[in-house]
């Protein structure tokens, strides 16, 4: 998760404005939160989270009420290319893991077919290693078996 650096809440737009670091400044209307601020229950108060590592923000509403908004919410919601790519990853990878678990094909035989060392091989299955790159994974999961297919909506 990336962390925010700033985050201030507009009733005019109805919505957050927020700063997540190495990215454009965003908006997160207030309808996606939950609870969901109202004109009837308005934000009284927003502040960055320091027990969330500075990756999310609490809101108050004036109803005592209050909600947590993650910065993966808000890159998710604006659709963020680097955030979707992760994500893209961590589901390949999760995915290439579940299949080499499964899998008769020994790990030796798998980094012969793909030239590559065994070690890259668990670097590549590893859901929180993000230095990789679709390539590299479309690769491994087509060695492993698997089609992969690409929805595009």
């Amino acid at each position: 998760m990336k962390t925010l650096s700033a985050v201030v809440g507009n009733a005019h737009k109805q919505a957050f404005e927020v700063e997540i670091e190495g990215a454009t400044p965003m908006e997160y209307p207030y309808p996606q939160c939950r609870p969901a601020p109202t004109r009837e229950d308005p934000v009284t108060r927003v502040e960055l989270d320091p027990e969330l590592g500075l990756t999310g923000f609490v809101y108050f509403l004036a109803s005592g009420s209050e909600g947590v908004v993650l910065s993966d919410h808000i890159l998710r919601y604006n659709r963020d290319p680097a955030y979707l790519v992760d994500e893209m990853l961590y589901e390949l990878s999760c995915a290439a893991k579940s299949r080499l678990e499964s899998s008769p094909i020994a790990i030796r035989a798998l980094s012969r077919r793909l030239e590559t060392s065994p070690a890259q091989i668990y670097r590549l299955v590893d859901p929180t290693n993000y230095g990789k790159t679709l390539d590299q994974m479309v690769r491994l999961l087509a060695a492993l078996e698997v089609e992969v297919q690409l929805l595009i909506r």
